[in-house]
Order: C-alpha cells, then sequence, then structure tokens
C-alpha cells in the first residue's frame, strides 16, 4: 500500500490520498490488503495457469529452477505493478484501474 500511497500523494492532497487508498482497499480490491492476502493469491492462481497454459516455456524453466512463480507475481498484484513499470505506465495504468476502463494506448 505504501507505493499506491506516495503515488497518489504526488497528485492529491493527503485527505483525498486517504479516500483513494480507502476506496482501493475496501472496494476495488478488498482481498488485497487483508492479513491473508487473498485476492493477491487468486489472482496469482490464476496468473500461473495462464502462464502454464500460454507460456509453457517459462513454466517449464521456472519448474526447472524449482521457482515459485508467486515470489514474482504476488508483488506485482499488490502494488499494481508501480515497481515494475515506467513512471509514465504506472501513472498511466493508475488512471485506467480508477476509471474502470482498458485505456492504456493513446489515441
Amino acid at each position: 500500500m505504501n507505493i499506491i500511497t506516495s503515488v497518489s500523494l504526488l497528485y492529491l492532497r493527503e485527505s483525498d490520498a486517504f479516500l483513494l487508498l480507502s476506496a482501493i482497499c475496501e472496494r476495488m480490491v478488498p482481498e488485497y490488503y487483508s492479513r491473508t492476502l487473498v485476492g493477491a493469491v487468486i489472482d496469482q492462481n490464476v496468473f500461473e495457469v495462464l502462464v502454464k497454459t500460454y507460456l509453457p516455456a517459462i513454466h517449464k524453466k521456472l519448474e526447472r529452477l524449482r521457482m515459485d512463480l508467486a515470489i514474482i507475481s504476488v508483488p506485482w498484484f499488490v502494488c499494481l505493478y508501480l515497481t515494475v513499470l515506467s513512471w509514465r505506465t504506472s501513472v498511466r495504468l493508475l488512471d485506467c484501474f480508477f476509471v474502470g476502463k482498458l485505456c492504456l494506448i493513446p489515441r
């Protein structure tokens, strides 16, 4: 949550950033920031199935390395990808996330 909060504080007043964080945690991804992170775990499991289905070479490589995909993907999900994308893309992704539309490609 700290990464999401820090980004929102760059653009919003503290009170608005707090309300935004509350909306994210309570309404948009409610199970992501619970003690069990059940929402992120579910999404990670879906992601793992998708990687196994559509990217079998990567899945096999991770199996050979005995590396759990969750080590990589859960942090992506929890911080809404803000740590792995460029700044410009991250801010655009947040805009799309809040608007509720897939608008990543500028028109």
